[in-house]
């Protein structure tokens, strides 16, 4: 069992910030898939998506 370091009002920022940094990376990857760019231009799509990961997995466990 953890103990929330952070309230609804931390949670829900972190929880925002997750979802904008998905939709970056949904974007730059469609952005990516109509311009055809080569494989390590695509690399650039984990940066958003992990960043977009670590905040939804800090907003639901409350770290």
């Amino acid at each position: 069992m953890n103990t929330p370091n952070i309230g609804p009002r931390g949670q829900r920022r972190r929880l925002t910030f997750a979802v904008v940094s998905l939709g970056a990376a949904v974007l730059l990857g469609l952005l990516l898939f109509v311009v055809d760019a080569a494989r390590p231009w695509r690399l650039a799509l984990s940066v958003p998506l992990w960043i977009a990961a670590l905040g939804i997995f800090q907003a639901l466990d409350k770290t």
